[in-house]
């Protein structure tokens, strides 16, 4: 999916920190999509603005400052299909069939197949080409932005079902239930470099470090993890199949915790990491 380039304005209000630093350090040092050289360059042709007018790079900023910094906005492309956007207007068919597959539907809920290499909402590099606005582009009436409500997240890089509710109380609600795991679990399916054990329980400190007790079959991965100031994580994992041609297996995991990565990297540091990750 492609979005044509688009004028852009990122706005925000000066922190604390801020005042009395140089509108071009600033940039420079607290925002590093661009070099040095970008932000003076913008500054000299108006581009960045001071509540609303132009200054020289030796601005200082004040309490109450509104920096705007005017782009040319280039977001990277998602894996959907053959489909563009241009400027928020449709411009291939897509009356007939959803952009991406709705697999559940009825007046207070919505489950769709998200696709790998999309997010679930605007963040960083990714405005138009987020979940919520594909679903808002396609469907304004029914999917518009304030219609849906996130239940649970999903990593960008990671496909499967989003569960969306439709009323913010069901979002509440669910979002509870699955925090809580009362009545449901998070399943994930994953291709992993090696040969995989049998069945792994893995417990892993935030730092990193692991203490590996090996059990035949079924090792037990523990970490010590009380030291202030770390939270443990723990995972377990389940070997479905191994193919010996590209030397990888497919694993069945499920998070008994829910940190950031957990998955990607307890299955690194066992020796067995995602077969395409780019991080791990």
């Amino acid at each position: 999916r492609i979005v044509h380039p688009y004028p852009f304005t990122f706005a925000t209000f000066a922190k604390a920190r801020w005042v009395g630093r140089t509108v071009v350090d600033v940039y420079n040092e607290e925002f590093g999509s661009y070099p040095k050289s970008y932000y003076e360059a913008a500054i000299d042709a108006g581009r960045i603005l001071v509540s609303g007018r132009p200054v020289d790079r030796e601005y200082k900023i004040q309490g109450g400052d509104e920096l705007n910094h005017l782009v040319h906005r280039h977001e990277p492309a998602v894996g959907l299909s053959d489909i563009i956007y241009d400027n928020g207007t449709i411009t291939a068919d897509y009356t007939e069939h959803p952009p991406v597959q709705i697999v559940y539907e009825d007046n207070s809920l919505l489950i769709v197949d998200k696709p790998s290499t999309i997010a679930i909402h605007t963040s960083g590099a990714y405005n138009y080409n987020s979940l919520f606005e594909i679903l808002s582009y396609w469907n304004p009436q029914a999917y518009g932005l304030g219609r849906l409500f996130t239940v649970h997240r999903l990593d960008r890089l990671t496909s499967g079902l989003v569960l969306i509710a439709k009323t913010p109380e069901l979002a509440r609600s669910m979002g509870k239930c699955i925090m809580e795991r009362d009545g449901c679990e998070k399943l994930y399916l994953t291709r992993v470099k090696g040969k995989f054990p049998l069945n792994v329980m893995e417990k892993v400190a935030s730092d990193g470090g692991i203490d590996a007790q090996n059990d035949n079959e079924h090792p037990h991965l523990t970490e010590e993890a009380d030291r202030k100031g770390i939270k443990p994580a723990q995972t377990s994992f389940t070997l479905l199949t191994y193919d010996a041609v590209s030397d990888t297996s497919v694993v069945l995991a499920k998070p008994v915790t829910g940190r950031t990565h957990q998955i990607r990297l307890h299955l690194q540091q066992l020796g067995h990491p995602i077969a395409n990750d780019h991080c791990y």
